[in-house]
Formats: C-alpha cells, sequence, structure tokens
C-alpha cells in the first residue's frame, strides 16, 4: 500500500524552517545530559 487513502493526499505543505534553537538551548532546560544527549529514566522492563 503507497497511500492510506484511496486519492494521494497532495494538500500537505512542504516544511519551512524558520525558528531553530540550538543544541545548547535546548539541552540548557534538560535535568540530565550525557554527551550531547538528553537522559531519561528506563520505561521498559
Amino acid at each position: 500500500m503507497v497511500y492510506p487513502f484511496e486519492t494521494p493526499t497532495s494538500y500537505l505543505r512542504e516544511d519551512v524552517v524558520d525558528h531553530v534553537i540550538s543544541r545548547e538551548d535546548a539541552l540548557a532546560n534538560a535535568p540530565k545530559v550525557r554527551e550531547c544527549h538528553i537522559v531519561v529514566p528506563k520505561v521498559v522492563k
């Protein structure tokens, strides 16, 4: 199946980058960071 609908979805817009924050700014609010990655608790047992 190529499309989940019978007709292709041609009404979707193209992605446009307009406001991007730096990696440092994004990681500044994370409670725990290791090697430029946000560390979260394990959620699967």
